[in-house]
């Protein structure tokens, strides 16, 4: 059992092969033993079908159950809220690939959701779309905490635009990036969001160690983004973010030192797969992303306001 049970209380570890056939009756277990086994048969919201029969064991097995099940009770009320939000009946959660809320969500659902991704209730995800919910660092912070200890494995999109997030948040961002099963996704967008420098450039720090090696497109736009960020994106470029093929940095007004920096990074070989590159419009005459433009083949520079 101990083997079964790693130390981690999140993740559920009970073998298919116990839950669906236990028959410990008779058997004296060390009550931590118990404990344990317990908070894995209780760890999903959603199924308390072992931990009942695990309970009618024996006394003791009851006794260690019963504050999961209170607390399953709990959770259970809160989980029917969550899936009305997201116009979801509890049943198509595990074959569910894209989760895209109703405008009724809220921060108060984050710890909720939070909880479904931690215990591997929603493991064919692929899309997770929480952008326009204004959700601020406080609300999203469960769920990016659940991310960086590695739930969704499958997860390729994680929208968070226009959700009042700040630089706590693209803190959390970074940590969630060095997560092994973070290597699928494919887009983050953290667009309309009210980002320093220093935010930035701890994400960017994250990309440039590897992190998100897959990433395809970063939406960066209309975020305050300063020189500092930029320059932060520009060296990410240089050691990672290999693969990324759209970066958005429009709808901020850092200074042409900052073009200058991608300039270089693109001249050095930065952002090998990039085709499409958008800058704030004031920079449409600057010679030095005209350049790289044109000696990197199939690279698009677009400038907007």
């Amino acid at each position: 059992l101990r083997r079964h049970c790693p130390a981690d209380p999140v993740k559920p570890a009970i073998p298919e092969e116990l839950t669906r056939n236990i028959s410990l009756s008779g058997v004296e277990l060390p009550h931590d033993v118990l404990l344990v086994v317990c908070s894995r048969l209780t760890a999903s919201p959603l199924d308390l079908a072992a931990a009942a029969a695990f309970a009618s064991t024996s006394r003791a097995a009851l006794a260690a159950v019963q504050p999961g099940i209170a607390a399953h009770e709990r959770w259970r009320a809160r989980i029917g809220t969550l899936c009305q939000h997201l116009a979801m009946a509890p049943s198509r959660l595990r074959a569910t690939r894209r989760i895209h809320p109703t405008p009724a969500l809220c921060a108060t659902d984050m710890a909720s959701l939070a909880r479904l991704l931690d215990c591997g209730a929603v493991p064919s995800l692929e899309r997770l779309d929480l952008s326009g919910k204004s959700l601020g660092d406080e609300g999203v912070r469960p769920v990016l905490d659940a991310l960086a200890r590695g739930a969704c494995p499958l997860l390729r999109a994680l929208g968070l635009g226009h959700d009042e997030l700040g630089d706590a948040s693209c803190v959390a961002l970074a940590a969630m990036a060095a997560h092994p099963a973070r290597a699928r996704l494919e887009a983050l967008d953290l667009s309309q969001n009210a980002l320093s420098g220093s935010g930035v450039a701890a994400l960017a720090g994250a990309l440039a160690r590897g992190g998100l090696p897959r990433l395809k497109s970063l939406q960066l736009y209309h975020t305050h983004l300063d020189m500092v960020g930029v320059e932060a994106v520009a060296e990410s470029g240089k050691r990672g973010l290999r693969a990324l093929e759209s970066l958005s940095l429009h709808g901020n007004s850092f200074a042409t030192a900052g073009v200058d920096a991608l300039a270089d990074a693109l001249r050095g070989g930065a952002f090998p797969q990039l085709k499409r590159l958008v800058l704030p419009g004031q920079h449409w005459q600057h010679g030095g992303v005209k350049a790289a433009c044109e000696a990197r083949e199939g690279l698009c520079v677009d400038m907007r306001g």
